[in-house]
């Protein structure tokens, strides 16, 4: 074996391993991304609205944050 065929050989692994690399990292952030927004809460009476309210405003600080 030459040493280009070592070199290319080396180059074409690499080049694998960082694509497969990449692969898996894309694919675990679709799995890790920001959680979706908060469930819908049935307005009911003078708490539930708050609790409606509280919970958007958590939400739209932890949007703000980034």
């Amino acid at each position: 074996m030459t040493k280009t065929d070592k070199t290319n050989r080396l180059q074409r692994t690499i080049e694998i391993l960082t694509l497969t690399i990449l692969a898996i990292l894309n694919l675990l952030t679709l799995c890790w991304g920001p959680p979706g927004p908060p469930p819908t809460v049935p307005v009911g009476n003078a708490e539930m609205s708050v609790i409606t309210i509280a919970g958007v405003a958590a939400y739209g600080f932890w949007k703000m944050r980034k």
